[in-house]
């Protein structure tokens, strides 16, 4: 009951308590801690009279001892803040600096709201910096893409492809645009090096079909200007007539009637 908490000197253990310092720091992890706020005196972030902004140039100064600058970091706080921050309640001693609750709980909401402004501010640049990074890369590959487009082989375009893909750079458009071009220019190669094999054949032999589907295939693709289809076109021109008429004729007798 509250008769017995009274008679076992709770309540006046909680007033020794209460009128000692609970929270103790030495000199060097005190001002470490806090002298973020002098700064942010400093820098006008924090609205302070003269008196305390003088004292926070004062505190930030290396020149003097740590003990000189955490009594001029305590004025500081005293000058800025004299109904929490005052002498009594926030006191240097000759290796500590001794406060209690009311001056942790100032102290600590100025340096989070410190803490949370500079958190911002590195966030924004480390973004900044990524941003940069991945449109360089983005610029890199896409150079890349377009030089291998250009260039028309299939093998640059798959390894530039892949190295794309590594990069995780696929939402580009020149990468969709150059995985279409690469089964086109697999086509284009098979014609070159099917026109190339056929170098010396007979144009009305077995390969006739072959490379009439050949050559239709170039003038789809668009390449038929290229000298070794502009060569076997017109070989071709010159005999498809005859070999066509040569093939319906057969076919005709095949199917004519014998009667």
């Amino acid at each position: 009951t509250l008769s017995q908490l009274r008679c076992s000197g709770v309540f006046e253990a909680v007033e020794i308590r209460k009128q000692g310092f609970p929270f103790r720091l030495h000199h060097n992890l005190f001002y470490n801690r806090y002298v973020p706020i002098a700064k942010a005196i400093v820098r006008g972030d924090i609205s302070a009279s003269s008196d305390a902004e003088e004292a926070a140039f004062l505190a930030i100064a290396r020149s003097s001892n740590v003990s000189t600058r955490v009594a001029a970091l305590l004025e500081v706080f005293s000058s800025t803040e004299p109904e929490i921050m005052s002498s009594p309640a926030c006191q240097k001693g000759r290796t500590m600096v001794l406060y209690r609750a009311p001056q942790h709980r100032w102290l600590e909401k100025h340096r989070e709201k410190i803490a949370f402004h500079s958190l911002i501010i590195i966030q924004s640049g480390a973004r900044t910096f990524l941003a940069r990074m991945w449109r360089d890369r983005l610029a890199f590959h896409r150079s890349k893409l377009r030089m291998a487009i250009l260039k028309r082989q299939s093998d640059i375009l798959y390894k530039v492809l892949e190295q794309t893909r590594t990069a995780k750079c696929t939402r580009l458009t020149d990468y969709a645009e150059a995985c279409s071009v690469v089964e086109v220019v697999l086509q284009e190669e098979e014609v070159r090096d099917t026109l190339t094999r056929l170098q010396g054949v007979e144009v009305e032999g077995k390969h006739f079909n072959e490379l009439c589907r050949c050559i239709d295939l170039a003038v789809e693709l668009g390449i038929d200007n290229e000298s070794i289809i502009v060569t076997w076109k017109r070989r071709l021109e010159s005999v498809r007539l005859k070999v066509e008429t040569k093939r319906d004729l057969v076919l005709g007798v095949e199917t004519s009637d014998p009667d």
